[in-house]
């Protein structure tokens, strides 16, 4: 129930949170690949995922969610996504 919660402050204090977040990642060194993405569009990313982070993980398979937040279209590799979110 406690983290059923938190995922609800993560959802209602996204704006917040992305802010900070893009702010985060423009101050830290990126892999090049992560670098292809358009400042816009990962603060667009990162506001989705934190807008809908609860009905991904009550409702959405690894799949579905991975697709959700897909950077295919711009081909980040796997573990650039991952340093990404590590530093976060």
């Amino acid at each position: 129930m406690i983290a059923l919660s938190l995922v609800w402050v993560v959802a209602r204090y996204s704006h917040e949170l992305t802010v900070e977040l893009v702010a985060k990642l423009g101050a830290s060194p990126l892999p090049a690949d992560v670098r292809k993405v358009l400042v816009e569009q990962r603060r667009l990313r990162i506001d989705e995922i934190f807008r809908h982070l609860s009905g991904w993980l009550l409702a959405k398979s690894g799949d579905d969610i991975e697709k959700g937040v897909s950077l295919r279209s711009v081909r980040v590799a796997l573990p650039d996504f991952c340093w990404t979110i590590t530093v976060t």
